[in-house]
């Protein structure tokens, strides 16, 4: 079966997309921000023991323009250094980061 890639804005679309063609057993490969969640959920909230919520609005966990983004309001508000915890697939995580982070908190 065809690898399928669901992208709408929709979520709830997105999901109910998702799990029909899973269950249909086509292979369906999330979004970053799916991906994001999912990590958030299973990995860091269990580990840091801390809600989701606030981790969510405090981390820089998502795609690269989302990451970026809060990289470059820790640089303006004084921070110096952060240091990158890739909690899956960790050589793939560095090189996007490398890749597609690193060149927005630059242009920033």
């Amino acid at each position: 079966m065809p690898l399928i890639v669901v992208i709408d804005d929709d979520a709830g679309t997105r999901m109910l997309v998702t799990q029909v063609l899973k269950k249909e057993g086509h292979e369906v490969m999330e979004s970053a921000r799916d991906e994001a969640d999912r990590i958030l959920k299973e990995r860091v909230v269990p580990t840091v023991h801390r809600p989701e919520d606030m981790l969510r609005d405090r981390l820089p966990i998502g795609p690269p323009d989302l990451f970026a983004e809060k990289l470059t309001a820790f640089a303006k508000a004084g921070v110096q250094r952060v240091f990158i915890w890739p909690v899956a697939n960790e050589l793939h995580q560095l090189e996007r980061f490398w890749n597609d982070v690193r060149p927005l908190v630059a242009a920033a």
